[in-house]
């Protein structure tokens, strides 16, 4: 008996990771389909990934993703795939994919860098910062 108390008390002691979770074509689709989440007990953090051609929002998501994943993701930025540029040296639409990692502790943290977005597209370095 005592050891169920020890276990529950333990298990009541956790915090529970939450995240804003969102997906749609634009910010504003993705904010009003939102629904704050739990994540699952592997998940650490919240990831927002952000999709452009040619400067123009193609899709917005967020959601729970586990934190080593999350920032192995977040490395792609630095390596061309998220870029502020337009077109490539032909005049053609380039494609970026930004994304960006969160601490689940409020999961409102990533929920207001989202909502940032619509204005215009964040540099690069934006995107490469580390938030934990």
């Amino acid at each position: 008996m005592k050891l169920f108390a020890i276990i529950a008390s333990f298990a009541s002691a956790q915090t529970i990771s939450k995240c804003f979770e969102c997906y749609g074509a634009t910010v504003a689709d993705c904010v009003a389909s939102g629904v704050e989440v739990d994540c699952q007990a592997n998940q650490g953090s919240c990831q927002l990934e952000e999709r452009r051609r040619g400067g123009a929002i193609e899709s917005v998501s967020m959601r729970c993703k586990q934190k080593r994943a999350c920032k192995n993701n977040m490395k792609q930025n630095s390596y061309g795939q998220c870029t502020t540029a337009l077109t490539d040296a032909n005049g053609a639409e380039l494609s970026s994919v930004c994304r960006q990692c969160f601490p689940t502790a409020d999961p409102n943290d990533g929920k207001d860098w989202l909502e940032s977005l619509e204005a215009a597209a964040r540099p690069v370095s934006d995107w490469t910062t580390d938030m934990f």
